[in-house]
C-alpha cells in the first residue's frame, strides 16, 4: 500500500507535466496508461537487474528511487536470511551538481518529446537559431525559472571566459532593468552554432555497425548481470 501510494502521488505529478502544469483529477489521472503507472516498478527492475548502487537522476526522479529501495527493503525483509548479503540493492542517488534545463517556453523541462520546445543536437543551426528567436523570456527587470535556465543553457554552451563573463554581464543588465532580451538571444545562438556543428560531423562520422557492436557489448554484459540476479531472487523464493 505504501508503493501504491507512492506510485499514485507520481503519476498525478506526471499526468500534470503532460498537461503542461495543468490540474489533473483523480479520475483522470485513473485513465492513464499502464505503462505510465508501472514506470517506477520498471526503473527499479532496471536497477536491481544491474545491482547498481549509485544511481544518477533528475529531481523529478527522486520519488522513484524511494520506490526501488522500499522494493529492495521488502523483499530482503521476506526473503533474506539474517546476515546474508541482500540480493536486491538498495540504490542511492548519486549526487551531481546539476541544473534544471526548461523548455523553450519555459514551461516544464526541456524534452525530446516536444522538440519544437528544445533546442535538439540533429538540429541545423538556422533552425536552433529560430528557436532560440521564439523563446519565451521577460520583461526588463523580471525574472523567473524559465529566464534563468536560459542563461544557464548559454553559459553552458560558452566556450571561453570571455562568453561566459558577457553572458554574466547581459543577466546583470536585464536584471537592472534594461531591455537586452534581443541581445542576449542573439549571442544565445551564436554560442550554440559551433556545439551543433561539431556535434553533427562527429555523429556523421559514426556507422550503424558502429552502433550495433557496441548495443551487441553491452546487451550481453546487461543480461549476464540480470540473469545473474534473477537466478538469486527465484533462488531465495525458492522458484
Amino acid at each position: 500500500k505504501i508503493i501504491e501510494r507512492k506510485e499514485k502521488k507520481l503519476l498525478k505529478e506526471k499526468m500534470q507535466q503532460q498537461l503542461r502544469g495543468g490540474e489533473v483529477s483523480d479520475d483522470y489521472a485513473l485513465r492513464a496508461n499502464a505503462a505510465l503507472l508501472n514506470y517506477p516498478n520498471m526503473m527499479a527492475a532496471d536497477i536491481f537487474a544491474q545491482r547498481a548502487e549509485l544511481v544518477a537522476v533528475g529531481q523529478d526522479q527522486e520519488p522513484h528511487l524511494e520506490i526501488a529501495r522500499t522494493i529492495a527493503s521488502r523483499f530482503t525483509r521476506y526473503f533474506t536470511e539474517e546476515g546474508e548479503t541482500p540480493i536486491l540493492v538498495s540504490p542511492t542517488i548519486l549526487s551531481v551538481n546539476s541544473i534544471r534545463v526548461m523548455a523553450l517556453d519555459g514551461r516544464g523541462k526541456m524534452s525530446k518529446s516536444e522538440p519544437d520546445q528544445a533546442i535538439m543536437l540533429t538540429d541545423d543551426p538556422i533552425k536552433a537559431r529560430k528557436k532560440i528567436k521564439g523563446a519565451t523570456t521577460a520583461h526588463a527587470g523580471d525574472w523567473n525559472p524559465g529566464v534563468e535556465s536560459h542563461f544557464n543553457v548559454a553559459r553552458g554552451l560558452s566556450r571561453t571566459e570571455e562568453e561566459r563573463a558577457e553572458f554574466d554581464d547581459l543577466e546583470q543588465a536585464h536584471k537592472n532593468g534594461k531591455a537586452v532580451m534581443g541581445v542576449f538571444k542573439a549571442k544565445w545562438a551564436d554560442v550554440t552554432e559551433p556545439t551543433l556543428v561539431s556535434f553533427q560531423e562527429k555523429h556523421a562520422k559514426i556507422s550503424e555497425s558502429d552502433i550495433d557492436d557496441v548495443l551487441a557489448i553491452g546487451s550481453q554484459r546487461a543480461n549476464s548481470r540480470a540473469n545473474e540476479v534473477l537466478t538469486d531472487m527465484r533462488s531465495a523464493m525458492g522458484i
